[in-house]
């Protein structure tokens, strides 16, 4: 299993170069709902996609069998 490695879709906003951008949380919560559905990645195939509905759904963008996946992690913030 591999990581997707290339350029993003012009759909994805690098929320921050370095290797843990939401470690302080502040690109997710700041971010706020468009017209159009848009992803907060981290440049390691994880990512936020924020809804125009403003639901913020986290994704994992992975390769299986030379095919590209992508991995449902939940919603922020999480509710239990």
């Amino acid at each position: 299993m591999g990581v997707h490695s290339g350029a993003y879709p012009q759909s994805f906003k690098v929320a921050t170069p370095s290797r843990h951008c939401w470690s302080s949380g502040i690109a997710v919560r700041t971010a706020k709902p468009e017209a159009k559905s848009y992803k907060l990645a981290d440049g390691l195939g994880m990512y936020l996609l924020v809804q125009p509905t403003g639901s913020k759904l986290w994704r994992m963008k992975y390769c299986f069998g030379g095919k590209a996946k992508v991995l449902a992690l939940g919603q922020y913030p999480a509710t239990i």
